[in-house]
């Protein structure tokens, strides 16, 4: 967003209008990412694309609606864009994830919290590098993504028309520009939740699907920058055949993290963790209203013991920085893929302890957090989302190691926040090493009493445990 000051943006155009910096000094804003991706050779770019297919887009003539046919062959893919075709897929993993990165904790979306691999489903933040190979008079019909979106042009020119749209904050996104009359109804229902008048329509119309008196137009050239909110509705005609690369951020709405994290604390009570049985012997609805009618006195307890500070401990609210995956090359892919056993039942336990960061809750020097954010008087309580399990509870049964008889330091495994997702994946998870036998008192099953701090938290494990949201600070008269 150079050269305007990322304060002002962030105040005055971020999530709420779309903003255009055309760059006199092309080169160095584009040059480094033009060269990572191979000087932008089609051939470099489908082969060493994050994406497991590419993806071409076909313009059906009689609808004059684009078709997004997948495709898994770099060559044939090639082939189809040689041949006149605009072509999509996601940019190499050394271009996307340091972009996506820097990006989410410069927005904050998500707090800045970011999983390269994609795996994880409970990470706040989340995005995607598009890298979009258009070709000669292509047009991308009006549609609105439900993502932010900062697009860079690298070579050729675009022409991208604006329309603010009426939805807020937007769930999906609105395609009428594919061919895809499935995906209509479930972009209805989700832009109803903003805006119940909404309507499914192309172009979009003022009092229909769109505000503002008029449309913006602007010419994206090399070098420029063109930044459009999650809900604008957009039009994108090919003046010059060329590359750009899109940047979709996406974040975890308050919606979702608050029900995940009330979810985890009603499965921790038999009456609710029970399944619905209707009957002769039990009314359903009748127990229904029973749970409903204790909810406003659950969440009024829960607050006074600083949920908030429970959902969002500190290291979701600062990120560690990213650590760049490296890429593996394709024998040792095939080889993961032949020895690799899946069970889609089998849900995911300790890895082996090499495959694990380990923290020493005792090392101030590694750790080092500052205490000074926590210095009067106060306790600490644990939080209700959390789990602390030995590690020798996991693998004994399993294994005849066992970690005293070893030698080893005990290790435990502290899990924050899962029991609200289908798959039990913890907001936080980590594996903890304690030298000096400080954790075996609060592990689960245990009473996990308040730990009085009159001066303040005072010893790297209090911290340490603060930090990954094992305990919760709470100090003198807050209660």
């Amino acid at each position: 967003i150079s050269p305007m000051p990322p304060n002002v943006f962030l105040d005055y155009c971020f999530r709420k209008r779309a903003l255009h910096i055309s760059d006199s000094n092309q080169a160095r804003r584009i040059q480094p990412i033009v060269q990572a991706m191979g000087d932008l050779d089609p051939f470099y770019i489908l082969q060493e694309t994050s994406s497991d297919n590419v993806f071409v887009w076909i313009l059906n003539s009689k609808h004059k609606k684009i078709s997004s046919v997948e495709i898994d062959n770099v060559d044939t893919a090639v082939a189809l864009h040689r041949a006149g075709h605009a072509t999509y897929c996601r940019a190499p993993p050394d271009v996307e994830q340091p972009m996506v990165a820097q990006l989410l904790r410069g927005t904050g979306m998500g707090c800045g919290n970011y999983d390269p691999s994609g795996n994880s489903t409970v990470c706040m933040g989340r995005g995607e590098v598009e890298v979009f190979m258009g070709t000669c008079q292509h047009t991308t019909d009006w549609h609105f993504d439900f993502q932010e979106n900062f697009t860079l042009q690298l070579s050729g020119v675009k022409r991208w028309t604006l329309q603010q749209g009426t939805v807020r904050h937007p769930l999906r996104g609105c395609t009428p520009h594919y061919q895809a009359p499935k995906a209509v109804e479930s972009q209805l229902k989700a832009a109803h939740l903003s805006d119940a008048n909404f309507q499914f329509q192309s172009p979009p119309t003022v009092g229909v699907n769109a505000v503002g008196d008029e449309t913006a137009q602007v010419l994206v050239k090399p070098g420029d920058m063109l930044y459009f909110p999650a809900g604008m509705w957009h039009k994108v005609e090919t003046v010059e055949p060329g590359v750009s690369i899109n940047v979709s951020l996406m974040a975890t709405n308050y919606a979702a993290l608050v029900t995940q994290a009330l979810h985890h604390v009603l499965l921790t009570r038999d009456e609710w963790r029970q399944s619905i049985v209707s009957g002769n012997v039990t009314d359903s609805l009748e127990h229904l209203q029973q749970l409903l009618h204790t909810l406003p006195t659950e969440i009024e307890r829960l607050n006074r013991i600083h949920f908030a500070e429970q959902i969002l401990p500190p290291i979701m609210r600062d990120p560690p920085k990213l650590q760049l995956m490296e890429n593996q090359d394709e024998n040792q892919k095939q080889e993961h893929d032949d020895t690799a056993e899946h069970d889609d039942n089998e849900m995911q336990v300790v890895n082996d302890k090499e495959d694990d960061e380990i923290v020493d809750i005792h090392d101030s020097e590694t750790f080092g957090h500052g205490l000074a954010s926590y210095n009067l008087p106060g306790k600490l309580v644990v939080n209700s989302l959390a789990s602390l399990i030995a590690t020798r509870d996991i693998t004994s049964f399993y294994s005849d190691n066992d970690d005293k008889e070893n030698g080893h330091t005990p290790l435990y495994v502290l899990n924050i926040n899962y029991a609200g997702n289908e798959m039990h994946e913890s907001t936080v998870r980590v594996v903890l090493q304690d030298r000096h036998a400080t954790l075996a008192k609060f592990v689960d099953g245990m009473p996990r009493d308040e730990v009085a701090c009159p001066a303040g938290v005072q010893e790297a494990w209090q911290e340490c445990l603060l930090y990954y949201g094992f305990f919760v600070w709470i100090p003198n008269g807050s209660l």
